[in-house]
């Protein structure tokens, strides 16, 4: 007797525990992957989550309520690469464009910039910014570097701005796929002239791979970017010029 009652107090722990176990996996939890969502006209042609490398990221839903939080406590930008980025302006009746090798060494950064007929170099090494023109130079600006991200230095857009923004200035904000690239995309008003913006960071790298500013309906900006080199440039790139 005393034999059943022990064997039967065993199934029904085992029992319990299946069912505590079932309860478990049959939660919404968190997984670690990310789920894109139907490509949107802008985006690339659908790819899985495994095609995309995407296994080691925290889903995480992306609304205009949650897109601060998301970026700014998720992603990180890469601390070494090299990339190419094309930055362009457009007004009434003309247009620029600018092409600029961005080579990032830890804190270190060197941008060379290729427009309006003109090679410029700004090297920020150490505490010191240089900012000379052409690959041989014959003078050299020397001046103490403030603080700032490699993303302001090279003039583009930066995703600082949407973090400082009022949530009810984010319009929308989603995954998207852009050019291959898994990224996350906000749609934002700020500014005191009435501009709107759209910007798309990687979701991989933490680096803005492109950015639209309209004024009104029309674009005025448009930033795009070459994916991204994750190696650790040469060091020789980062040596101040001498002159």
């Amino acid at each position: 007797m005393l034999r059943a009652l022990r064997t039967a107090a065993l199934i029904l722990a085992c029992l319990a525990l299946l069912s505590g176990i079932a309860y478990y996996f049959s939660r919404d939890v968190e997984t670690t992957v990310v789920e894109l969502p139907a490509p949107s006209p802008e985006s690339s042609a659908s790819h899985s989550a495994d095609e995309l490398g995407l296994g080691l990221y925290t889903r995480a839903a992306v609304t205009p309520q949650t897109v601060q939080a998301v970026v700014g406590q998720t992603l990180q930008r890469a601390r070494n690469y090299s990339r190419t980025v094309t930055v362009e302006r457009f007004w009434d009746g003309g247009s620029a464009a600018e092409t600029i090798q961005c080579l990032v060494r830890d804190d270190d950064v060197h941008l060379v910039s290729e427009g309006r007929g003109e090679r410029r170099h700004v090297l920020l090494a150490g505490d010191r910014i240089y900012v000379w023109y052409g690959d041989t130079p014959r003078s050299v600006t020397d001046v103490p570097r403030s603080a700032g991200t490699a993303d302001a230095f090279t003039g583009i857009l930066t995703y600082e701005e949407l973090l400082a923004l009022d949530p009810e200035q984010i319009t929308a904000a989603d995954y998207v796929v852009l050019d291959g690239e898994p990224c996350i995309f906000a749609d934002y008003d700020a500014g005191t002239l009435g501009y709107s913006s759209r910007v798309y960071i990687s979701i991989a790298t933490g680096l803005l791979m492109g950015a639209e500013r309209y004024d009104g309906g029309t674009l005025v900006y448009r930033m795009t970017s070459g994916a991204p080199v994750l190696e650790i440039p040469e060091e020789s790139n980062f040596t101040p010029p001498s002159v």
